[in-house]
Formats: C-alpha cells, sequence, structure tokens
C-alpha cells in the first residue's frame, strides 16, 4: 500500500544497505561502488534478544525482535547477600505467574553510519505477530497468551496484565490498566491482543497503546 512501510531483514537507502546478521545489524556502504565495504555491525547489549525485521527512515532505524522471558526476567535484577530463605523470597516477589516471548524494539540513530547509537528501547510482554510504519510511526501489532500456574481467588493487577519496559522512564508498568482493556461482547478470551504505535523521530515522544481481549492473525495497513 502506498505510504505503508513493511519491515524486513535487508533494507537500503540507496547509499547504505542495512541487514540483519547473526543477532546483529550490519551496515554496509554501498554507494559510490568503489566505496563498497562494511561500515559498522550494531549489537544491542543482550545475548538473548533476537532481531528478526526491521525498518530505516532517514537517520532513523527501528529494529524489532523477541526475548523469551517477562518483561521481569530480562531485566538486571540484584539480590542482596542474604540467606537462602530471604533470596528466594526476594526471587518470589519479582517472579511471574506466565512465561513466554517479550517483544522488544530498539530506535537507533544513523545520523552517523559508523556509530550508530541506540536512543530508545522498549518491551512488551507477548509474541510479536506483525507491523507497519506509516510516516515516523511504528505500528506493532502483539499478543500474550495467559499461562497461570497459580490460581487464586485475588491476584495482583501487575500478575494479571501484560507489562512493558521503556528505556525513557527506565519504568516497568501494565501496558493498560484493568479499566481500560476493552473487549468484544460475545467473545470468549483470555489473551490479550496488544497494539503499540511508537513515534520514532523522538526518544521521549509518547507511546500510544490499546489493549483488547482477543489474538492476532493477518494484519493490513492503510
Amino acid at each position: 500500500v502506498k505510504g505503508v512501510d513493511e519491515a524486513d531483514i535487508v533494507k537500503n537507502d540507496l547509499e547504505y544497505i542495512y541487514t540483519i546478521q547473526d543477532f546483529k545489524v550490519q551496515i554496509i556502504k554501498a554507494y559510490p561502488a568503489d566505496e563498497l565495504g562494511l561500515v559498522s555491525e550494531l549489537t544491542f547489549g543482550d545475548s538473548e534478544f533476537y532481531p528478526t525485521e526491521m525498518y530505516v527512515d532517514g537517520d532513523r532505524l527501528i529494529v524489532v525482535g523477541e526475548v523469551y522471558g517477562s518483561v521481569y526476567d530480562i531485566m538486571p535484577i540484584e539480590l542482596e547477600e542474604d540467606s537462602a530463605d530471604d533470596a528466594d523470597e526476594s526471587i518470589a516477589k519479582i517472579s511471574m505467574p506466565s512465561s513466554g516471548p517479550t517483544t522488544k524494539v530498539f530506535v537507533v540513530d544513523i545520523s552517523d553510519r559508523s556509530e550508530p547509537e541506540i536512543m530508545r528501547s522498549l518491551s512488551f510482554e507477548g509474541n510479536y505477530n506483525d507491523s507497519r510504519k506509516v510516516d515516523d510511526t511504528v505500528y506493532l501489532v502483539m499478543q500474550k497468551n495467559e499461562y497461570y500456574y497459580d490460581f487464586r481467588e485475588e491476584m495482583p493487577e501487575d500478575e494479571l496484565l501484560p507489562l512493558e519496559y521503556d528505556s525513557f522512564d527506565g519504568e516497568i508498568e501494565p501496558i493498560a490498566a484493568c479499566g481500560d482493556i476493552r473487549y468484544r461482547p460475545g467473545v470468549d478470551e483470555t489473551n490479550y491482543l496488544i497494539l503499540a504505535a511508537i513515534p520514532v523521530d523522538e526518544a521521549d515522544a509518547e507511546v500510544d497503546k490499546e489493549v483488547i481481549l482477543g489474538s492476532s492473525g493477518d494484519v493490513y495497513s492503510s
């Protein structure tokens, strides 16, 4: 569709080629031909992160991928050296009752192709399904399946709701509050369909999000 960009593992801007290889992004000078060669390689400081697709828009590179584990699991956690019982209690406080993939997005400043710089990283609990880019906004479609190992009459909200992490504020919080989750009458679903609109020009731009009880499938964008 005209004006709608789709992610891929190889992109070019008529001067550089960008490719995902071996868990990193390579930037290759392609024009003029006599300057052909590798300019830089971008890694993400996370050995578990698997980049799957990317966008290139001017001086912005947007990389989308997944890592296995909840947002809490993939964040660095420090436990004080206490007794074994205390350590177990600390771990229990940050454990999630569900597990599965977390979608991660890196927004990278490539104004200097030889030294790409990560501007922002975002994490959303759930499988990455698909995405599109329109103008300066990347739209993500994700799904979080719930696997509860501990059924209780009352469960804290952060054990029921999909979580997100944004490097801009460094906070882990629910993607949407209970009262903001949408549903369709007559549809019996316990999974979450998650939509996120990420502006990529500014590192501190607000990310719009919606959470719907349901599941994701094919994606079309106009």
